[in-house]
């Protein structure tokens, strides 16, 4: 049983960053450590990149979770590596990281049974290029503060086992660091931060939170806040099944949508549902429709992407906006909202019992999502 196991989380990210990433932990001084590098739901041409790349390295294993279709979850994704962590200690990172050589012989020094550590990541700036050096610009970093759970976290094995890993409703963008750092405190665990003791690097990339406009469905970061909010003191989340690692074969909407040429596959046992969705009443349409269906059938919602962006209307709402903020307006102009698609995502959400399975925003037709009753 080896001291530690570095998990990761991927989709669909750039191959030079995690060429990076992994050499820094390749030059490590400590070695009794796997890496565990699950890769939730890439596209084939991303995965195929990405795999021989981790697999070059002995200590380095590949984990595909085929949850294409579904929204990014990094506390799914890491649960998949945790799960399956054999070693002392579970060490959650980012693939954005780079690890100076003695990085993991420090974190052997401090870690114990019944203490968390964290440590916060100096960040590199877009355009860096001294990647053989970057500790050479320390001085010129910023660097993140004791807010920054999620760059580094490292926890006995048998406790995150023992709580079921990193709570699973959150998607998208969320609050997982945070929220097992609450669980871990309700054990009384000791917080340990590193800093003073060694440091590491955030490789840079476009800003994304919950901030960011589009990077989640409307409402959605609302029902986040709340679930943390309502679960905060409920040590032990998920169910037995925590931390699965999903098969092409287990995707029932693999029966309508052909992923290699972005088309929907015609079926006696698809319906389509192709209503503007910016109003309730085509809310209430696709509700009855899919709650109607036999079990096995699907709906093919369209205009899942309306409305669809074009530069024209871009310019006039910049322009617009630019003219309403000089003016002092508390306003600001946009397209048209999309009620239903963030309705469905919300439906799939809280209706486990009645969706087997789905895809959001398939590409085609300009934006499909396909939901299959249970």
């Amino acid at each position: 049983m080896s001291m530690f196991t570095v998990v990761v989380g991927f989709r669909d990210r750039e191959s030079e960053r995690i060429a990076r990433f992994l050499r820094s932990l390749a030059d490590q001084t400590f070695t009794d450590f796997s890496l565990i590098f699950v890769d939730y739901g890439s596209a084939p041409d991303y995965a195929a990149t990405i795999r021989p790349l981790v697999e070059q390295y002995a200590f380095a294993h590949y984990v595909y979770s085929d949850t294409r279709g579904w929204p990014w979850s990094r506390s799914k994704a890491l649960n998949v590596g945790a799960r399956l962590a054999e070693s002392e200690y579970t060490i959650t990172t980012d693939t954005d990281m780079l690890f100076p050589p003695h990085f993991l012989a420090t974190v052997a020094a401090h870690a114990t049974p019944q203490r968390v550590l964290y440590c916060a990541p100096h960040f590199l700036p877009e355009g860096f290029s001294d990647w053989a050096h970057p500790e050479r610009h320390l001085d010129q970093l910023g660097r993140g503060d004791r807010k920054q759970f999620g760059g580094f976290q490292c926890i006995a094995t048998r406790t995150m086992h023992q709580i079921r890993g990193f709570d699973e409703y959150y998607r998208y963008w969320g609050t997982e660091d945070r929220d097992l750092y609450f669980r871990l405190l309700a054990l009384d665990f000791e917080v340990r931060w590193l800093n003073d003791y060694v440091f590491f690097f955030h490789q840079w990339h476009p800003p994304a939170n919950y901030l960011t406009r589009n990077l989640m469905p409307d409402g959605t970061w609302g029902r986040i806040v709340i679930h943390s909010l309502q679960q905060r003191g409920i040590v032990e989340r998920n169910t037995a099944d925590w931390g699965r690692v999903y098969t092409s074969a287990e995707r029932p909407v693999f029966r309508f949508v052909d992923l290699d040429t972005s088309r929907l596959i015609e079926s006696d046992a698809l319906r389509l549902f192709d209503e503007l969705p910016v109003s309730n009443h085509s809310v209430n349409r696709a509700a009855r429709i899919f709650s109607e269906l036999p079990v096995g059938f699907a709906l093919a919602v369209n205009h899942a992407f309306y409305p669809e962006p074009n530069p024209w209307a871009d310019r006039m709402i910049r322009y617009g906006n630019r003219l309403l903020q000089r003016m002092g307006a508390n306003t600001h102009l946009y397209y048209r909202s999309n009620i239903l698609h963030a309705f469905l995502v919300e439906f799939i959400e809280r209706n486990e019992s009645l969706v087997s399975d789905y895809f959001l925003d398939f590409p085609a037709l300009q934006g499909v999502s396909v939901l299959v009753r249970a």
